[in-house]
């Protein structure tokens, strides 16, 4: 990675998701994973809280991270320093999400997922945006009648918020293409299935809402929305094109609109 932004897609926990789990204070326990909507952002936390809630171990407490920014590799790591401890993934569903491939068997240091975590992408490229990216700029079905003397009434029945043009205009080919990940999991072409298309990992829905971090780091809307819809990303075909006339090197994502009602 060289630049920072990425995207977060939300996603739903169901009811009765557990793992099993064994450290120094006990175990295996079944340990339930908080029911709600999360990104991984947001999971990541409440998964440490659940683990150290449910199994607490005998030493230091339990760590749930992210790896993120210019130099991430979007994987997550779990540690329960000074115990030896184990985790079986009851649930394959949320095993995948989090980028893990096996179950964790008897370790005594951090444990970083094979894989980067689902509902994540990281585009290394600036992104481009028609607009101040901090703002939510209103779009309304404002209408006017003007009568024949000049009085002017105007009307607003439904009010939303939209960017136009959302675009990365040198992506790596990794980050685009399935068939060229190097990290499983990494490219535009997963993120997609996962969060937009519904043909992925089955917590999440089709058309799931993102929260968009800019190489800046702030998101766009500058944390005044709860996150962004896609419009217009129903392809690869649709959105991805080459950056150069005729290398596969890099790749143009975009334009993209994004909207939203909260």
């Amino acid at each position: 990675m060289t630049f920072a932004g990425h995207f977060l897609a939300f996603f739903t926990i169901p009811a009765s998701t557990t793992i099993s789990v064994t450290n120094g204070g006990g175990g295996p326990t079944t340990v339930t994973i908080t029911a709600g909507t999360y990104t991984i952002a947001t999971l990541i936390v409440q998964l440490q809280t659940d683990l150290q809630t449910q199994r607490a171990p005998s030493g230091s407490a339990w760590t749930v991270t992210h790896s993120t920014g210019a130099s991430g590799t979007g994987k997550v790591a779990i540690d329960c320093p000074t115990d030896t401890w184990s985790i079986t993934w009851t649930s394959a569903a949320l095993r995948d999400l989090l980028g893990f491939t096996a179950n964790i068997t008897s370790v005594t240091t951090e444990q970083t997922g094979a894989n980067q975590s689902l509902g994540f992408w990281m585009p290394d490229c600036p992104m481009f945006i028609e607009g101040n990216y901090l703002a939510a700029p209103d779009v309304t079905d404002f209408r006017q009648t003007v009568s024949p003397t000049g009085v002017t009434i105007g009307h607003t029945g439904n009010t939303r918020y939209e960017h136009n043009g959302l675009t990365y205009s040198h992506v790596p080919d990794a980050r685009t293409w399935k068939s060229a990940e190097v990290v499983v999991n990494e490219s535009l072409q997963q993120f997609l299935r996962d969060s937009q298309w519904g043909t992925g990992n089955t917590f999440f829905t089709p058309s799931s809402k993102c929260v968009i971090v800019a190489h800046t780091g702030t998101a766009i809307g500058n944390g005044t929305l709860t996150g962004w819809y896609l419009k217009g990303a129903p392809s690869m075909a649709a959105i991805v094109k080459r950056a150069g006339e005729s290398w596969d090197g890099l790749w143009s994502v975009g334009p993209i609109s994004i909207v939203s009602d909260i």
